[in-house]
């Protein structure tokens, strides 16, 4: 890993902090998760994560509501939020990220098209959602999700 990577300048100031996160990822699914367990100590920052790709997890494992996903579909500030809610009483933490998006190649619109990523943060009973639109192949897009998600709750937990 660089060393100046997002994931590791998150990695070491939640453990300097004492700060657990956990991670609710659908288009990333389970990238978050695995970059930080590439770092000794991860246990210590890492509480958990759901992958939750396809909307049946997002209804039965997050109790994200059906009716979220068929009116504004699971690449919406809407289900994000429901993934927020629902991680953050399945796993006790003190920050949670969620991520719903269309990397592609395929099944983008006029209004979300390839790239388009809602990324939501909730810190301090606080939920913030993003839509960013990142460009580039699939790998590329995840990769800057990820990188982007890291930057964000490092800039969360330190204010």
């Amino acid at each position: 890993m660089n060393e100046l990577s997002e994931s590791c300048r998150f990695f070491h100031k939640a453990a300097e902090l004492g700060i657990t996160c956990a991670f609710a990822e659908s288009m990333t699914a389970g990238n978050l998760t695995a970059e930080l367990v590439n770092y000794p100590g991860s246990s210590k920052v890492l509480n958990g994560g759901v992958t939750a790709y396809s909307n049946s997890v997002k209804i039965k494992t997050l109790g994200v509501a059906p009716s979220t996903l068929d009116n504004f579909g699971a690449v919406s500030k809407e289900t994000v939020s429901g993934m927020l809610t629902g991680l953050s009483r399945l796993i006790p933490s003190d920050i949670y990220a969620a991520v719903s998006g269309i990397a592609g190649p395929d099944g983008g619109t006029d209004d979300k098209p390839i790239g388009t990523v809602q990324i939501g943060f909730l810190y301090k009973g606080r939920q913030r959602i993003d839509r960013v639109i990142f460009g580039g192949r699939r790998e590329e897009i995840i990769r800057q999700t990820v990188d982007y998600v890291y930057h964000e709750m490092l800039s969360l937990i330190t204010g």
